[in-house]
């Protein structure tokens, strides 16, 4: 499955706990709408689960691709260092 760079972060986000879409947009520094329109492109992928106004939640296959982004990223943070 093709999973964007912004929808690897987006995940990320949500795996560490921010559920809400006001505080994922601001994490990652996008406007609510735009983060809705990503909400819903992922949805489709079966990547999560968001209800409106409601928090957004992680499927299995959307916990999957966050914990391979957060090793990779620890991988690099450390390579890096």
């Amino acid at each position: 499955m093709d999973v964007t760079p912004k929808e690897e972060d987006c995940l990320e986000v949500i795996y560490r706990g921010d559920k809400r879409v006001k505080d994922i947009a601001k994490k990652l520094n996008i406007k609510a709408p735009t983060l809705v329109e990503l909400l819903e492109r992922m949805e489709r992928k079966g990547l999560i689960v968001h209800k409106k106004y409601g928090p957004v939640e992680l499927t299995e296959k959307g916990r999957e691709i966050a914990e391979k982004v957060l090793r990779r990223h620890g991988i690099l943070t450390n390579f890096f260092i």
